[in-house]
């Protein structure tokens, strides 16, 4: 995407990946991007992650919900981050990128996985999170 001229907010929970990425981009491009720390799961810290993106680059394009984890033990955690958090995404998206709320318009990308097409018997959770990620999907257009 930097490569395309883009500017990108890179959001994760776990800050050593916003201390360790900066060092595999490019030296004329680190001012093409951010950090954010984000947990999906709350729509707070989110909301924090887009008012940090639009205060350093002026707006928001393109939003891609890709947080997601794999632990069946914690199940309520991967509804969490793998169902709520695309949820959360998309609203925010919708009130920051909206032009009926001032915005430029803009794309809203929800990545799935093969685990929506194909059972895991031992992940049925984070399947079913990957089976709601294509419903909610397909129902917002």
């Amino acid at each position: 995407m930097l490569n395309e001229g883009m500017k990108v907010s890179v959001c994760d929970i776990n800050e050593n990946v916003g201390k360790n990425f900066p060092e595999d981009i490019l030296e004329d491009q680190k001012n093409k991007v951010v950090f954010c720390k984000c947990d999906v799961s709350s729509e707070s810290e989110f909301r924090a992650a887009f008012d940090k993106t639009i205060k350093t680059f002026g707006r928001i394009d393109l939003l891609i919900n890709n947080a997601g984890i794999l632990n069946e033990h914690e199940w309520k955690r991967v509804i969490d981050v793998n169902f709520v958090g695309v949820i959360n995404g998309i609203h925010l998206a919708f009130e920051y990128m909206g032009i009926d709320k001032g915005g430029c318009g803009g794309t809203v990308i929800n990545t799935g996985s093969n685990a929506a097409f194909e059972p895991i018997p031992l992940a049925p959770v984070y399947s079913g999170c990957k089976h709601g990620v294509i419903g909610l999907t397909r129902n917002y257009g």
